[in-house]
């Protein structure tokens, strides 16, 4: 019962963990119609908690299921994972950010979701890609950032240069328009937001 109910669970998370002794991972015996699942997750802002908590909460009241939440802060769930991951004390379904999937995915606990029933069909290719190891798909996220770089017409113009395509590109350009006290390109990266990137210069 366990194992056919979670893929629908993973649909609105990231990650879903194997429930499987085998692999060192808690395994479950519920009663008959009973599903107890934990949850880890980092959203503890004021901002992002009671949203994700009100996900949580209807998609598990929609699909019968008891769940335990934790949040726990961005910059210790990982260490809390792999500590855990060693000791065999994972949650059942867990969500990180992308970049550390991969790292979490090699120490073999994750599940991988085609195997437990989750159908891929119709998700963008960067979508599965990000939550692939080896051609092995053990997450999918709940939503996307929209990118962009912004640059500035004149200065390009004036250096005679053409918009960058690539991160190679970008440093080149980067690099030629740092002079007299201005900076190719400028990053606001607060904490817990979207990172925004221009070639302007600064104020």
């Amino acid at each position: 019962m366990v194992r056919k109910m979670l893929p629908l669970f993973t649909m609105l998370l990231t990650v879903a963990l194997v429930l499987s002794a085998s692999i060192g991972v808690r395994a479950q015996t519920p009663a008959v119609g009973a599903i107890n699942l934990t949850e880890w997750d980092y959203y503890t802002a004021d901002n992002d908690s009671p949203v994700w908590g009100n996900l949580l909460t209807q998609c598990a009241t929609d699909n019968n299921i008891t769940l335990d939440r934790q949040s726990v802060p961005r910059n210790e769930l990982i260490s809390k994972v792999l500590l855990s991951a060693q000791q065999q004390q994972l949650p059942d379904v867990l969500t990180i950010d992308n970049p550390d999937l991969q790292e979490v995915a090699n120490t073999g606990a994750l599940a991988e979701l085609t195997n437990n029933g989750v159908d891929l069909t119709g998700l963008y290719p960067n979508l599965i890609d990000a939550g692939s190891l080896n051609g092995k798909v053990y997450g999918i996220a709940p939503g996307i950032n929209g990118m962009a770089l912004f640059y500035n017409v004149d200065m390009f113009e004036k250096a005679h240069l053409k918009p960058p395509t690539t991160w190679a590109e970008v440093k080149e350009v980067a690099g030629k328009l740092t002079s007299n006290g201005v900076y190719g390109i400028a990053f606001s990266a607060r904490a817990m937001s979207m990172t925004s990137s221009s070639l302007a210069k600064p104020p």
